[in-house]
């Protein structure tokens, strides 16, 4: 087999130059740069907007407390958050501190609300990790959290009424409003259980 000449050698590098010369040409690096420099400016200049993370004692988020000076107006950041096990994760909220409605909400089923204001993408299937996204710089600071963060807590009375034995039993206080409250009961040997009741 012949080997390649001097000429042969010359033309091949002469080819991959070339060749690799107009890929460059072709991509623009200076745009890319320039792109670059537009999106690092753009952001530099977005406004901060008040954050403030509370996960209402039903679990533990990271980041948490206030994100003053972390949060862009326009762009993202992650939170992630493990929920405490008596309390299932049901999705996430944003509201005006010190608001009783909500500015946007996302359940943990996928549905929405306020999207445009701020919008929470999943990043697992639990949705408990998420990117977040403000969109909106009000006068006060926006606090997110899991749903129902802020329910109120309630005071109830466990009675047995005689007919058996329940635990927890009497006065039980902390139970958060629209989450499940367990409740074990031990009827009497003479007494047929039926179900529950409750009374106000």
């Amino acid at each position: 087999m012949r080997k390649p000449g001097i000429f042969g050698i010359t033309a091949a590098v002469f080819a991959f130059l070339f060749f690799a010369g107009c890929d460059l040409f072709n991509n623009k690096p200076e745009i890319y740069l320039e792109e670059t420099m537009d999106a690092e400016i753009a952001w530099a200049n977005a406004p901060y907007v008040a954050v403030l993370v509370d996960e209402g004692g039903l679990g533990t988020a990271s980041p948490r407390g206030t994100l003053d000076t972390a949060v862009k107006l326009g762009y993202s950041f992650l939170l992630n958050y493990v929920p405490k096990s008596e309390y299932p994760f049901r999705g996430w909220q944003a509201k005006l501190e010190g608001s009783a409605g909500l500015l946007a909400y996302r359940t943990s089923d996928g549905e929405e609300s306020g999207a445009d204001t701020v919008k929470f993408v999943p990043l697992n299937a639990a949705g408990t990790e998420v990117e977040i996204f403000v969109y909106v710089k009000p006068e006060g600071r926006i606090t997110i959290g899991p749903l129902g963060a802020d329910n109120p807590e309630l005071s109830l009375r466990v009675d047995e009424g005689g007919t058996g034995t329940a635990s927890p039993r009497g006065l039980v206080s902390g139970v958060r409003l629209d989450f499940p409250f367990q409740v074990s009961f031990l009827p009497n040997a003479d007494y047929d259980f039926y179900g529950w009741q409750v009374r106000r």
